[in-house]
């Protein structure tokens, strides 16, 4: 497995193979999927079993930035760059900073939990895809 920040999966994953393939799929030339659905009904779990499954494809690897604790919406992209392992510079405004860095660099972010602060993570989600080639 190439670089990522995920969990360890303490059980297997087993079943939504049509998911998982059609995801992939998208992933080949896409630059954004969305996963929707309940609380509760699996997600983030499939998300990080794509992940693993597409990581040696993602030269700079596959990165899981959990929204759920935060409660401001101008901290989105300070928790995408501490996941990314970027420190804020004097001189830089961290999106800058940020967006220069993802300039660069083959990855995959996966922006989990974005329910309640939506708008924020929309907003840096096209700041980002701006800079995918």
């Amino acid at each position: 497995m190439g670089l990522t920040n995920f969990p360890v999966q303490l059980t297997s994953f087993i079943g939504r193979e049509r998911e998982i393939t059609d995801i992939q799929r998208l992933l080949t030339y896409s630059h954004l999927v969305t996963l929707t659905g309940a609380g509760g009904s699996g997600k983030t779990r499939l998300a990080i079993q794509i992940a693993n499954s597409v990581s040696e494809t993602f030269a700079d690897g596959v990165w899981l930035a959990d929204l759920a604790p935060l409660r401001e919406p101008a901290f989105v992209p300070q928790l995408v760059a501490q996941v990314l392992g970027l420190r804020p510079s004097l001189d830089q405004p961290l999106l800058e900073t940020l967006l220069k860095f993802v300039h660069s660099k083959q990855l995959l972010l996966i922006l989990d939990n974005c329910e309640h602060l939506s708008a924020a993570c929309g907003q840096l989600a096209q700041a980002l895809l701006s800079q995918a080639s």
